[in-house]
């Protein structure tokens, strides 16, 4: 039952904030290669830069709009915004909205660079400097965190669009625009094999480097552990109906294993679960990632303001808390848009018996529907009558969700 709970939360994968405010952000202008290789700093720059193509869903693409309320469990209250695209028969390939299509490509073209124009170099002249070795030490690293993104741009790109075009870092740019689609199993083995090339490779824990430790540790960076859970986690896409519509098994026992091989690994590391539930969004949750807590990885993120005036990064609050709870150091109200739907609130189980509202013997008492559900049900779902968020001083008065409330 541990082993279950623990993979919830490692299938969490980049899916939250946070990159530890360690990693040095630093973004390099490209002028040509010479000029890039000339310290380490600039390499390491142009390594970064990749961390900056890992995507996120706060709404950003869509109006507002998060990918949950393009399926069944969210709707979103203002109309008119490009996530209705996804349901009312116009999203198309000549009408594909987002920007994950060019952005992955613009993350595999700087991996490729990286893989092709990087390698090999010894930086001569500072190899009196006392931290050499440790500088070496990390260089070497970054072919192998190039390939992990890019499998992780590719598997973003397949399970959005099925088979794509795989560039090849020797390719002429000439041919790129002219190479021939993959099919999807292509593209799910190319990301297996790059995982299993990279994984016994890529640093293991940057928390525990000995001799090879920086002063200016970069705890935010993948590790093996991000690489073994990308592969478990294509592996189940993969298995699924959306790509094995003639139900291999074979398919969900490859998953299975791969699982497995993350579960294992994070158990020898000393991972474990969230003290609370809540702490996995608390303001300083990037910072878990380096207390071997569940979250593996995860991108943090700047600059998600409504507005250049507005005095706080709250874009995803401002959004998506009730509609007129007070925004405290905004000067606007929040307007409730990614609403969830009753199929994402009839989705948490029974406390007591950890079954489904559904099934037999679960406790669930239609006259009093929240009444012992899964605790995560209270830290996720405001509803009528509630004080919320609770820990708000701010706001005193009860939610009224229905017609006619204020």
């Amino acid at each position: 039952m541990k082993t279950n709970k623990l993979v919830y939360g490692l299938f969490g994968l980049m899916a939250l904030a946070s990159c530890s405010d360690k990693m040095d952000y630093s973004e390099t202008v490209v002028k040509d290669k010479d000029y890039v290789i000339q310290t380490f700093e600039k390499v390491g720059g142009f390594m970064t830069d990749i961390y900056n193509y890992a995507d996120y869903d706060y709404g950003q693409n869509f109006g507002g709009g998060m990918l949950a309320s393009a399926t069944d469990e969210s709707v979103y209250s203002v109309s008119g915004t490009s996530i209705e695209t996804f349901y009312n028969g116009s999203w198309s390939p000549s009408n594909a909205q987002g920007s994950l299509w060019s952005n992955m490509y613009k993350g595999i073209k700087t991996c490729n660079v990286v893989l092709k124009d990087f390698q090999d170099l010894k930086f001569e002249d500072f190899e009196l400097n006392a931290d050499y070795q440790q500088q070496m030490f990390r260089y070497e690293n970054y072919k192998w965190e190039a390939r992990f993104w890019r499998a992780y741009f590719y598997f973003n790109l397949v399970r959005q669009y099925g088979g794509v075009p795989v560039i090849d870092p020797e390719m002429a740019a000439a041919d790129v625009n002219n190479q021939p689609r993959k099919s999807s199993d292509e593209v799910f083995q190319y990301i297996f094999d790059e995982c299993d090339a990279v994984k016994d490779s890529i640093i293991k824990d940057y928390s525990d480097l000995g001799s090879m430790a920086l002063s200016t540790a970069e705890d935010g960076r993948a590790n093996n552990l991000t690489v073994l859970a990308l592969k478990a986690r294509a592996a189940l896409y993969w298995a699924s109906p959306l790509f094995n519509p003639s139900g291999d098994k074979e398919r969900y026992h490859k998953a299975a294993l791969y699982t497995k091989e993350l579960l294992d690994a994070c158990q020898a590391r000393g991972m474990k679960l969230a003290a609370k539930y809540a702490d996995l969004w608390s303001t300083n949750n990037y910072k878990d990632a380096d207390k071997k807590c569940e979250i593996i990885f995860g991108r943090r993120i700047y600059g998600t303001k409504i507005s250049s005036t507005d005095p706080s990064d709250n874009m995803v609050e401002s959004y998506n808390y009730p509609f007129g709870i007070d925004m405290a150091k905004a000067s606007y109200s929040a307007s409730g848009r990614n609403c969830p739907s009753q199929n994402l609130v009839d989705a948490y189980e029974m406390k007591a018996t950890g079954k489904g509202i559904n099934e037999a013997g679960s406790g669930y008492d239609e006259q009093n529907p929240y009444a012992g559900r899964d605790p995560r049900f209270e830290l996720t779902i405001a509803k009528n009558g509630d004080i919320w968020p609770t820990a708000a001083r701010y706001n005193k008065a009860k939610l009224q969700t229905y017609y006619g409330g204020v």
